[in-house]
């Protein structure tokens, strides 16, 4: 007798899609998915493999990472890569920077400018 292992297509969906972010704040991103089997789920920031770390948690029910004080270098895109022995799929999420970025970058010139008059 054979026996087989019942299956369904895998799915993701990476929340949110475009997510905007202020410096020092914390960004949520959740790959919500479905189908059977999940044997793993990986997360990638601009195609390199997430760490974890004191800023970065990687959750697995549901599969979610949280970025702490997120900084410059944390925008861009991120993805969550599921994979089962059939098949791997991915969904992609943006991670942009907001307004505070901005001010931050504007006051660093000013002062630039005033200690080093043209």
């Amino acid at each position: 007798m054979l026996f087989h292992t019942p299956t369904a297509p895998l799915t993701a969906h990476l929340q949110p899609q475009v997510q905007t972010v202020d410096v020092d704040r914390d960004a949520h991103l959740q790959c919500i998915v479905s189908g059977f089997p999940v044997q793993d789920i990986v997360w990638l920031h601009d195609g390199k493999p997430i760490l974890r770390d004191n800023r970065i948690e990687i959750h697995s029910e549901p599969p979610r990472i949280i970025i702490k004080r997120v900084q410059k270098d944390d925008q861009g895109m991120y993805q969550c890569l599921v994979t089962n022995d059939w098949e791997q799929i991915q969904s992609t999420a943006e991670l942009k920077l907001g307004g505070k970025q901005f001010s931050i970058q504007l006051y660093t010139t000013i002062i630039i400018c005033i200690a080093f008059p043209f």
